[in-house]
């Protein structure tokens, strides 16, 4: 995921397109949305998160995102729905998932860090459940 700026994409062209009261917004994970805007061809799927200090992170799977360093038109408007308190087609508000979580030890980990690799086996290769030395 991107750092987004949406404080330098305020005057651009996305920031211009970006109008939730013209957007179809559908939550479709706890970060993930489909927005569609008025004036675009089609729905564009965007995963959208925040940290502890207002550091908005996304991506998007449009064209404007990918070619350029700024935030695009959705997520764009994704931030204005939230500044505003707009809801999605469910009624349900729009907002950014925390990057960090309160985790069972009373620690937080970054929800960024998900190449976590879960092995199956034990660290000599062994299955779980059987005694040591036991195939």
């Amino acid at each position: 995921m991107r750092l987004l700026s949406f404080l330098h994409a305020m005057g651009s062209t996305s920031w211009d397109r970006a109008h939730p009261d013209n957007a179809l917004i559908e939550r479709i994970g706890d970060h993930s949305f489909v927005v569609t805007l008025k004036d675009g061809w089609s729905h564009h799927e965007c995963r959208w998160k925040v940290g502890e200090e207002n550091e908005y992170r996304g991506t998007c799977d449009c064209k404007g995102f990918q070619y350029n360093d700024g935030p695009c038109a959705h997520l764009c408007t994704l931030r204005k729905a939230y500044f505003i308190g707009a809801t999605d087609n469910n009624g349900q508000p729009i907002t950014p998932y925390p990057l960090e979580r309160v985790i069972a030890d009373g620690g937080t980990r970054d929800l960024e860090q998900t190449d976590i690799e879960i092995e199956a086996a034990g660290s000599d290769g062994r299955i779980f459940g059987r005694p040591e030395g036991q195939l």
